[in-house]
């Protein structure tokens, strides 16, 4: 049933958000079962569900980045799904995963690139504070540009971040 998904999904997200261990303890514990559950829900046919997984993954990325790692496809692939809340916590859920293992920087900067010329500001505003955790000349040129955005909140995210990088 959509709504069931739906209403699970947001539960889960929030869940995640507020309590992310009570959660994973109260569904058995196992971080690889819940990484690889989100992870499947990212691919759901119901957008809202897509959503929700997306948002819970963020959280559950900083609880449990390496779990999630394993999964890094999926999460590469709902970058590029037409909605931006998921393309948003996707770019979010990367940079939890390029800050707990630097070795991904390459492959996360390649899904990352797309987004800083994506439509949506809140996108690119993401894609700033990823491109903070990959740490290669690439990334540094893209948040260079991204603070000469035509959008004062993505210039000054962009800005925020290359500071604290630097």
């Amino acid at each position: 049933d959509d709504t069931v998904r739906r209403r699970s999904a947001q539960v889960v997200a929030t869940g995640m958000e507020n309590e992310p261990n009570q959660l994973i303890d109260a569904i058995g514990g196992d971080e690889d079962e819940v990484a690889y559950t989100l992870a499947e829900l990212l691919h759901d046919d119901d957008e809202d569900v897509r959503v929700g997984a997306a948002n819970a993954l963020v959280y559950f990325s900083q609880v449990a980045p390496n779990h999630v790692a394993q999964y890094r496809d999926d999460v590469y692939a709902a970058m590029k799904y037409p909605n931006a809340p998921t393309q948003v916590n996707s770019a979010l859920t990367t940079l939890n995963m390029a800050e707990a293992e630097p070795g991904l920087s390459d492959e996360a900067l390649r899904h990352v690139q797309p987004l800083c010329e994506h439509g949506d500001p809140d996108v690119r505003e993401a894609a700033a504070m990823a491109l903070g955790a990959i740490r290669n000349n690439r990334a540094t040129e893209l948040l260079r540009a991204l603070m000469e955005d035509s959008n004062p909140a993505v210039r000054q995210r962009a800005s925020e971040v290359h500071r604290q990088t630097r």
